[in-house]
């Protein structure tokens, strides 16, 4: 996302990503799904009440879904200067987690994204939403950060790397049994000086 465009955003709007740009023309093409297959489907885990990189915590029990619902898209990577790739088939909440079933749309790019997933080569999941209740906390670094108790979810997005380590796609037609390896990708991040 632009810094130009994300200025534009309304200051209550929140997305909860790490930014990256795709040059759709350099994109290998994918073969379309079979027809009548379903396999177009992968369930996520699209925010949990863990800390996220920047030390933020959303509370699960605080989304309010139903404008959500009424609109379910999916982005590439929050950019809402482009339409859906996607759409959320079932949102619900688990446990201490904001969970989905999403579908890609039968569209060039929407296929190549379906296809990264597919194999593995990405799982991130990030959201987009409007804090509605929240206060300020201090993160496990030490850090100034967000406690978000009540949010109105606006968006899901597929991104390539998202700031909540455990929002991830869990399963897919082509990866039914995928877990998400968290130790490796933990492990990283902590050694990284990213922000």
């Amino acid at each position: 996302m632009d810094s130009e465009y994300a200025a534009r955003l309304p200051s209550d709007v929140v997305v909860k990503w790490l930014p990256v740009r795709v040059d759709e023309a350099a994109a290998p093409q994918t073969k379309q799904a079979s027809p009548g297959s379903d396999s177009r489907t992968i369930t996520v885990v699209a925010s949990t009440e863990s800390e996220d990189r920047i030390g933020d915590v959303i509370l699960a029990s605080g989304w309010e879904l139903d404008g959500y619902l009424a609109n379910p898209v999916v982005l590439w990577a929050h950019d809402y200067s482009r339409p859906s790739i996607g759409r959320a088939e079932k949102v619900w909440v688990e446990g201490a987690s904001l969970k989905a079933e999403l579908m890609f749309a039968d569209t060039p790019f929407a296929r190549d994204i379906q296809s990264l997933y597919e194999q593995g080569f990405m799982r991130g999941i990030s959201v987009g939403f409007r804090a509605i209740e929240s206060e300020s906390r201090t993160s496990a670094a030490g850090a100034r950060a967000t406690l978000f108790k009540r949010q109105e979810l606006l968006e899901i997005s597929v991104a390539p790397v998202p700031l909540n380590r455990d929002a991830l796609a869990i399963s897919s037609p082509a990866r039914p049994d995928a877990v998400a390896p968290r130790g490796a990708v933990s492990e990283l991040w902590e050694d990284a000086a990213i922000l």
